[in-house]
């Protein structure tokens, strides 16, 4: 078993929805998940089932499934780590960093952009390490930590 294999796995069996994206891509593997992150599952069997198919498919995670909202900084757009947002999980992604924030209600509509160059990823996907890049670089997990609650102030001033 590869470590894609491995990740997808054991993201699913605690409780994190998955679904496999092309391999080396963003993209999901439309033969498999014909309705992209609506077809995200937790389910270990499927998700076996699915890295079986194609060992090498990319990870990502489907966010509103998974109780979890991400903020995507992007430094190529001048976005930076915003100083009110406590330490969580942290995943470099080849252009930034994703922080990882659990939500007690995945139903909340936050706003898209939260400052400049940093988004808000709550109603689709994420890419997991260890998949890569298009351009071929990795993402890796670079602050193994507990992952945060969203403090209740920004998920108020997120609300729609």
């Amino acid at each position: 078993m590869n470590d894609l294999q491995a990740t997808a796995i054991s993201l699913a069996e605690s409780g994190v929805s998955v679904l496999p994206l092309v391999p080396g891509d963003k993209r999901p593997l439309g033969r498999l998940v014909r309705h992209g992150h609506k077809d995200a599952s937790y389910d270990v069997k499927v998700v076996k089932r699915w890295w079986e198919r194609e060992p090498e498919a990319n990870i990502g995670i489907a966010c509103k499934q998974s109780s979890l909202v991400v903020f995507d900084i992007d430094r190529r757009n001048g976005g930076f780590r915003p100083e009110e947002l406590p330490d969580t999980l942290t995943v470099g992604t080849p252009g930034g960093r994703h922080l990882y924030y659990a939500v007690a209600d995945p139903f909340w509509r936050p706003a898209g952009e939260y400052r400049q160059g940093v988004d808000i990823k709550w109603d689709g996907y994420v890419v997991a390490p260890p998949s890569m890049h298009p351009d071929g670089r990795p993402y890796v997990t670079e602050e193994q930590r507990p992952m945060a609650h969203l403090p209740v102030e920004i998920f108020e001033a997120l609300e729609r």
